[in-house]
């Protein structure tokens, strides 16, 4: 009996590895690598190695020995992409590091067979920048096993002389994280709203009427989420149907603004998102036994009361799941924000999309991908620890 229970665990085993491999291969280690880059600091090491070695001796005090000088001046001329990296990676982190690196790699070519000591002389002379400790201290920072700067700069915190600073004054992506949650948590409560009583309608149905209604709620699914993103910039715009009906039911005067706001991005994303909502709903109205209804009405609940005490506690399981489906699509949601969302509507994910495919500063999309991931897990531990008792008290 043992044996033949260790196989059948073995077995077990054998039949989920591959898709436990599958996934590992071309899930996870994709996603870990990504959010990894974010404190990597392979990217400069790799182009400037030697130089990277000789910063992990100093101890940031004063300026470096003079052959630290001399192992940037081998490190530039023995790779062509060092000085575009490095360029690249400190000004990012310091504007105008670009053009000091561009000066030092056309200086290293004429230091190549310099002494240490002339090799300091000859950076210095290409820019007095390399004559501050704080230029060294940025490169030493850079070149250790791993580095916070931008998963710091991602929540608008640098380090200081002092510690870890906060740009209270010049923060940027802070506010923009708020707004993220604000307008998911909005289309999550919208959703809820709007979709609790297309659910039950459509859970209530006779078996044929409930299919054609399903139909209606799955149609947006066989279209593109950019053909429907357009459709609706010509429905809001101002010479778009709907202005035109409220002008001719004489609710307005003047065609509105409905795009281009945060009005628009809410509308077509509670459109896109409903039904996520609507599906585990209509499930979970589906699971509830007629005899509760009547069970309500004999004991004399009003159908308003019956509705709060009996059937909106038994479907706060779908509410959850639908809830939690419709607020983790959202808070990473792109296309729609870019389409008929104004500049002070854009969601975070416009800006990982930013740094990923135009600035190409991928350790601050890492750092920024990171700091989403990690809210969304705390929101969803919090909100699950804040449900779970009320829908284990319902049931």
């Amino acid at each position: 009996m043992g044996a033949m229970s260790r196989s059948g665990v073995w077995g077990s085993i054998l039949l989920v590895a591959p898709l436990f491999l599958f996934l590992a291969a071309f899930y996870f280690y994709p996603i870990a690598a990504f959010l990894f880059r974010g404190v990597s600091t392979a990217e400069i090491t790799q182009v400037i190695p030697a130089t990277s070695q000789e910063m992990r001796g100093w101890d940031g005090e004063g300026l470096p020995p003079d052959g630290a000088f001399a192992t940037l001046v081998a490190d530039l001329n023995a790779s062509s992409q060092a000085a575009a990296i490095l360029g690249r990676r400190l000004n990012a982190l310091d504007p105008g590091m670009r053009s000091v690196v561009r000066k030092a790699t056309g200086a290293a070519r004429e230091l190549a067979d310099a002494t240490p000591a002339d090799a300091k002389a000859g950076l210095i002379a290409a820019d007095p920048i390399w004559g501050e400790p704080a230029t060294w201290r940025l490169i030493h920072r850079e070149t250790g096993p791993v580095t916070p700067t931008f998963m710091l700069a991602a929540m608008d915190m640098e380090r200081g002389a002092e510690g870890i600073e906060t740009r209270n004054d010049e923060a940027v992506f802070r506010p923009i994280f708020l707004r993220t949650l604000v307008i998911s948590l909005s289309v999550t409560l919208l959703c809820v709203i709007a979709g609790y009583p297309v659910a039950w309608v459509i859970a209530k149905a006779s078996p044929g009427t409930a299919a054609w209604l399903m139909l209606l709620v799955l149609v947006p699914f066989w279209l593109s989420i950019l053909a429907r993103t357009a459709a609706w910039v010509i429905v809001l715009q101002g010479t778009g149907p709907l202005n035109q009906f409220l002008i001719w039911a004489g609710v307005i005067d003047a065609p509105v603004q409905l795009i281009f706001n945060r009005l628009g991005v809410v509308l077509v994303m509670v459109h896109v998102m409903l039904p996520f909502l609507v599906l585990p709903l209509v499930n979970s109205i589906r699971a509830i036994p007629r005899s509760y209804f009547q069970a309500a009405a004999n004991l004399g609940a009003p159908p308003v009361k019956a509705f709060l005490l009996v059937i909106l506690p038994l479907t706060l399981p779908g509410v959850w799941a639908g809830g939690f489906i419709v607020f983790i699509l959202s808070i990473g949601y792109y296309i729609t924000p870019a389409l008929v969302g104004g500049p002070g509507d854009q969601m975070i994910s416009s800006f990982i999309a930013f740094y990923t495919n135009q600035s190409v500063n991928w350790s601050l999309a890492s750092a920024l991908s990171a700091w989403l991931l990690a809210i969304m897990l705390v929101l969803v531990m919090v909100s699950q620890r804040l449900v779970t008792p009320m829908i284990k008290k319902a049931t």
